[in-house]
């Protein structure tokens, strides 16, 4: 079946971007702390299996994918309650903000 709803399956517009739009703090903390356990279950099983190459390569790329990711939330400002840190690495009028 399929699910009902007008905006159930819409592609995004090219003007909106999927990464800049408006969260609450309370979204913000959940995303983290998935990823943080998407990286902890990760960890986990990447390093409790038999060291190869090509594993390596896995070892690196994911969890720096998982910290773009990171990087993407905690610069995005809540709309209730903005972060002091994501401000920060936002930036302001004041300062540019900081890259990672």
């Amino acid at each position: 079946p399929k699910p009902e709803g007008e905006g159930v399956g819409a592609v995004l517009s090219e003007r909106v971007c999927l990464w800049r739009t408006p969260m609450l703090y309370a979204q913000q903390l959940d995303l983290m702390l998935l990823l943080q356990r998407i990286c902890e279950h990760f960890a986990a099983s990447a390093l409790s299996i038999d060291h190869t190459r090509s594993l390596d390569g896995v070892r690196m790329a994911v969890p720096a994918c998982i910290a773009a990711v990171a990087d993407v939330v905690m610069r995005q400002i809540a709309t209730d309650k903005p972060s002091r840190v994501c401000v920060r690495l936002r930036g302001t009028h004041d300062s540019s903000g900081y890259t990672i």
